[in-house]
């Protein structure tokens, strides 16, 4: 995806563009670096924190003191919250020793239906600190969607320490991580945050952008196949609508090679998951592709699924639900 000519603005309920020149809103680094969460459902989270070596770190929920369920080799501490009530809001703080305390909240879902609010976008520069943060965080969310291109470092390498300190340049932006304590994140990557510019499944990092991703970041549980590498495929329900979080790069065929059934985006696993889920009342397919292309359209050269493109085969299963709505909302 090139830089200049390829971000376009995602309309949401706000418009996130990291784009223009703001003061640097770096956050002086203590103890705790930054805190967020993640995968919340009805009953459920999960809090990540960076907390270095500075002693052993407890999450901090009410009069409840929970210990982490591990502490990565650099220092990421991950805390899963269980047996939440419904609907209810949750403010937490991540402690370390006698005086360093980080906290943010989160507020689960409701069952059945119900009314929300959630902000998403994407393509920020690195460590943005844009005023757009401040907005998204003062409509008072239920979640942030983030479609991709978290950073732009592009990086090539198969090194895990250069994407942990991508990670860390953005969490360190004032306004950003505090949208990102304020609500909880749902986030899947691009071709920047994930490698270099239109990267695809042969990226040589994949193993490091995948190991990286899931030790910083708060996540749904993957859906992978057997066989499968890497991949981010993921997806919660908030009420009636079903969020499809899909991975368009980490298995993606090259876009140089021939057209035919097994040029795909998605991969053949996650292409043919679509048709193996269940039907919500509705459902919202998050990419960052520009969307996924919609039926019958052409994707400018790009991989394409069979001898129509990936969104003919994403939405076809869905869209054919006996209730009669129109299928997919693409985000």
């Amino acid at each position: 995806m090139k830089v200049m000519n390829r971000i376009w603005p995602r309309l949401g309920l706000v418009l996130l563009l990291g784009l223009l020149p703001c003061s640097p809103g770096v956050i002086a680094r203590g103890p705790i670096e930054w805190v967020w969460s993640g995968a919340v459902t009805e009953s459920s989270a999960v809090v990540k924190a960076k907390v270095g070596d500075s002693g052993e770190p407890r999450l901090l929920v009410g009069e409840a003191e929970i210990p982490p369920s591990e502490i990565s080799a650099s220092g990421i501490a991950t805390f899963h919250l269980e047996g939440l009530s419904p609907g209810t809001a949750y403010d937490y703080r991540v402690a370390v020793g006698d005086g360093a305390v980080l906290g943010g909240r989160f507020r689960t879902f409701v069952q059945g239906p119900s009314s929300f609010r959630f902000v998403f976008g994407s393509c920020a520069r690195t460590g943005s600190n844009h005023r757009i943060f401040e907005t998204m965080e003062s409509l008072q969310p239920l979640f942030t969607l983030h479609m991709g291109d978290f950073h732009y470092e592009n990086i090539a390498e198969n090194d895990p320490a250069k994407f942990r300190r991508a990670f860390d340049k953005v969490l360190a932006s004032e306004r950003q991580s505090s949208l990102y304590r304020s609500a909880p994140i749902a986030y899947i990557w691009d071709d920047h945050d994930y490698g270099p510019n239109d990267a695809d499944g042969t990226h040589p990092g994949k193993p490091a952008a995948v190991a990286a991703y899931g030790e910083y970041v708060p996540h749904y549980p993957l859906e992978r196949d057997e066989g499968q590498s890497g991949g981010l495929r993921q997806a919660f329900t908030v009420g009636r609508i079903r969020f499809l979080l899909t991975d368009v790069r980490s298995n993606r065929v090259p876009d140089d090679a021939p057209d035919g059934p097994e040029k795909t985006m998605l991969g053949v696993a996650q292409r043919s998951g679509f048709s193996a889920r269940s039907r919500p009342p509705a459902v919202a397919t998050l990419s960052s592709y520009g969307s996924i292309p919609s039926p019958g359209s052409r994707s400018q050269g790009a991989a394409t699924d069979g001898d129509a493109t990936t969104g003919s085969a994403a939405t076809s299963p869905i869209g054919s639900s006996r209730r009669g709505w129109p299928g997919v909302c693409s985000c």
